[in-house]
C-alpha cells in the first residue's frame, strides 16, 4: 500500500512525499516525485511493522523542514521536504488497505 502527499488530484501530479510499503521486499521506501520524475530513495527503516491483515496505526507529522511518521504510536522515520510544504494539497491513499479512520489536524 502506499500513501501520497500530491500537489493535485491527477495521476501524474508531483508527489512531495510518497510512503510505499513493500510487503514483498520488507520495506518501506520514501521519496518525492517532480517534474515527472522520481528522485533518490530512502529505504532505510528501523524494522518492519507491518504484516499482513494485521491493524496499525499511523501518524504523519508535517514539520517546516520535515515530515515525522510514527506506527503503533513509536517513531518510526523521518523524511526532509525535498519540495515547499505549501506544494502539498491532496492525500492519496492506495494499494490493498482497509481504512478504518483519517483525521487532519491543524
Amino acid at each position: 500500500f502506499t500513501f501520497n502527499f500530491k500537489k493535485l488530484a491527477n495521476e501524474d501530479s508531483d508527489i512531495p512525499f510518497h510512503f510505499d510499503v513493500r510487503f514483498d521486499q520488507r520495506s518501506v521506501v520514501r521519496n518525492t516525485f517532480a517534474n515527472y520524475e522520481w528522485g533518490a530513495e530512502e529505504r532505510a527503516i528501523p524494522d518492519f511493522p507491518f504484516s499482513p491483515g494485521v491493524h496499525f496505526d499511523m501518524i504523519f507529522l508535517v514539520q517546516n523542514s520535515k515530515f515525522m511518521v510514527a506506527v503503533n504510536g513509536q517513531p518510526y522515520i523521518e523524511y526532509k521536504h525535498r519540495m515547499p510544504l505549501k506544494d502539498i494539497a491532496y492525500f492519496h491513499i492506495k494499494g490493498d488497505l482497509n481504512v478504518v479512520s483519517v483525521r487532519f489536524c491543524d
